[in-house]
């Protein structure tokens, strides 16, 4: 029963309770870090891109320059939208694929910014399905 009994020489903490307020508090305090996140992801990316000549955005175009038709798409399915739209391009498609390569936190400018201007239409394709919703949680970013 000694080895149980709490000692200053070996702290220990067990089954602490936090009430909302306090939560609430600390998830706030980290909000900071959380909206300085995109530009640490490509300041990172410039480091990468600098040490293996590889070049990672947070929203990676691909495809014509003028496409009416963009695929917005997360994962893996981006290599096999790419290619698809590679070979639509050469048949004379303005077509093109938005990879997203960091979902959240969602940068409206960015987003934007990697969009061709020409765009007409957006098909988002989600890697999620959630029952019940309005909409996965990649569309939802895209229609906002």
């Amino acid at each position: 029963h000694h080895d149980l009994a709490m000692n200053p020489r070996h702290p220990h903490v067990q089954g602490t309770s936090q009430g909302p307020d306090i939560f609430f508090q600390c998830v706030e305090a980290g909000n900071s870090f959380y909206d300085n996140l995109a530009d640490l992801f490509e300041a990172k990316s410039r480091l990468v891109e600098q040490k293996t000549g590889v070049h990672y955005a947070l929203y990676a175009y691909d495809g014509h320059p003028e496409a009416e038709y963009v695929i917005v798409v997360m994962g893996s399915g981006a290599v096999t939208c790419s290619e698809t739209a590679k070979y639509l391009q050469e048949k004379g498609e303005k077509v093109g694929v938005l990879k997203v390569r960091l979902f959240r936190p969602w940068d409206r400018n960015r987003f934007m910014a990697a969009l061709p201007t020409t765009t007409k239409r957006i098909c988002v394709l989600d890697r999620t399905k959630e029952q019940g919703s309005q909409g996965e949680p990649l569309f939802l970013e895209v229609s906002t």
